[in-house]
């Protein structure tokens, strides 16, 4: 990739509503996309901070990669929408 993307992780509520997020370069800023090379595997890692009003129930995670300059975000081939792959739902107790 020519591109450095950022990276976003969401948490939505049930009605899809953004509760959370988190936005960053991958590997806490240590690895640009721009320096990825073909079959390279990538591990990055982030957390979320669950407040302690959030309200109990089920949540998703949703992650992808967008253009910090335009906002626009990079296409997937696999997820619920065309922009963000599901990490799976979470359970708030």
């Amino acid at each position: 990739m020519q591109n450095n993307y950022q990276v976003f992780v969401h948490l939505l509520d049930a009605q899809g509503n953004k509760i959370l997020q988190r936005d960053g370069q991958p590997v806490q800023w240590t690895r640009p996309t721009s320096t990825w090379r073909e079959g390279e595997y990538i591990t990055d890692h982030y957390g979320l901070l669950l407040p302690d009003t959030l309200s109990s129930g089920q949540y998703r995670v949703v992650v992808g990669l967008y253009d910090p300059v335009t906002g626009q975000r990079l296409p997937v081939s696999a997820g619920p929408t065309d922009y963000a792959i599901e990490l799976g739902p979470i359970t708030v107790r």
